[in-house]
């Protein structure tokens, strides 16, 4: 089975400061590897039906870097022009049209992650899968998820006994799904589709779309917000 291949990659990526003074947040390196690299590199070529990377803070860097070191790869480069002013979900209603194939797979370019563990995802029979970590300090304004016999039973941005993991941005997501998702996002006033963030519609949509937890580790899976987050990494090469 091919898959699309979502990555936003719009952002400023303001909370990894200097590092981003001159280069979009998807062009940081971990290991001397850029993130988007890493991302790309994960998936075995006949899987891949094409890339679509949502671009907008320093546009043409990702573009440059990409097309040199995947030649042979099929990107298609999706402009948000207003990235100074919304958010990823915006960023993923510009890109959905172009999404075709029956499963794809959804990236934040700030997440890196294990070829094992995108190989768990792309294996998986489940259509809609979300990435999962319990492994770490949960808080408030993070993804926090209940899990029930591997079914993601809710998200809240708030913490509390029963919200034992961590979603993440990497995820593969199907069809119908992506259409209940953009059914909310069209419901919106014009203020909060600029402020939405696609995994709000996710949560939104648990009791409508059922959605499975492939659950990780810190070997396999990292979000990088912050400097401080690249120091703390310890993937699993």
């Amino acid at each position: 089975m091919k898959f699309d291949i979502l990555i936003l990659a719009a952002g400023f990526g303001s909370r990894l400061k200097s590092l981003t003074k001159d280069k979009p947040k998807a062009l940081v390196e971990y290991k001397k590897k850029k993130f988007i690299e890493r991302q790309v590199k994960s998936f075995d070529e006949e899987i891949i039906n094409k890339i679509i990377v949502v671009v907008g803070y320093k546009s043409n860097k990702i573009k440059t870097f990409l097309k040199a070191k995947f030649p042979n790869k099929k990107f298609l480069f999706i402009k948000n022009n207003n990235y100074k002013r919304n958010s990823s979900g915006q960023s993923f209603f510009y890109a959905h049209k172009f999404i075709k194939t029956k499963e794809y797979i959804h990236l934040n370019c700030d997440c890196i992650f294990t070829k094992t563990l995108m190989d768990k995802i792309v294996k998986s029979k489940k259509k809609n899968l979300i990435s999962v970590r319990s492994d770490l300090m949960l808080k408030d304004k993070m993804e926090n998820a209940e899990v029930y016999k591997n079914q993601i039973i809710q998200m809240k941005l708030t913490t509390n006994k029963k919200r034992k993991f961590k979603a993440f941005g990497v995820a593969k997501i199907s069809r119908k799904a992506m259409y209940k998702n953009i059914k909310l996002y069209k419901k919106l006033s014009s203020d909060e589709k600029l402020r939405v963030n696609y995994f709000s519609l996710v949560r939104k949509n648990l009791k409508n779309i059922k959605y499975f937890a492939i659950k990780t580790d810190k070997k396999n899976l990292h979000e990088i917000n912050s400097q401080q987050d690249l120091k703390n990494c310890i993937l699993n090469d």
